[in-house]
C-alpha cells in the first residue's frame, strides 16, 4: 500500500482560502493507492476505510467549529454536486454562496481511496 498525505497544517484556514476563491476547487489531501491482491482484500480495504473515516471525522469537527454544523451524507454518492464517484462519507457546508465539501471517495478496489476538500 502506498499512502500519501498532503494535509494542510490548518484545515480551517485552508478551507477559508478555498471559499474565498471561485467555486470548483478540488484538493486531494490524502490518497491511498492499492498494490496487489493483499491490499485489495475486503479486510484491508475496510481497515483503510475506517482509518480514512477517523481522519475525515476529525477534520469535520475542526471545520464545523468555523462553518457550523454540516450536512452529512447517509448513503454513498448522496451529494451529487461533489465531483467524485464512490463518495461516502461526505460533509458539506454552505459558505458565501458556494458549497464547501469534505469527502472520502473510493470508486472501486483497483482505484485509489481519496480524502478530498473542495468547493462547488
Amino acid at each position: 500500500m502506498n499512502d500519501e498525505i498532503s494535509m494542510p497544517n490548518d484545515i480551517v484556514e485552508f478551507a477559508q482560502e478555498l471559499t474565498s476563491g471561485e467555486p470548483g476547487a478540488l484538493e486531494i489531501i490524502k490518497i491511498q493507492e492499492f498494490e496487489g491482491d493483499e491490499d485489495t482484500n475486503d479486510d484491508a480495504l475496510e481497515r483503510k476505510h475506517r482509518e480514512f473515516e477517523a481522519v475525515h471525522q476529525s477534520l469535520v469537527e475542526e471545520l464545523s467549529s468555523r462553518f457550523g454544523a454540516p450536512n452529512v451524507s447517509k448513503v454513498e454518492d448522496e451529494f451529487e454536486t461533489i465531483p467524485l464517484c464512490g463518495v461516502y462519507p461526505a460533509a458539506t457546508w454552505e459558505v458565501e454562496g458556494m458549497e464547501l465539501f469534505l469527502a472520502i471517495s473510493h470508486e472501486d478496489r483497483e482505484t485509489p481511496m481519496l480524502l478530498a476538500i473542495g468547493t462547488t
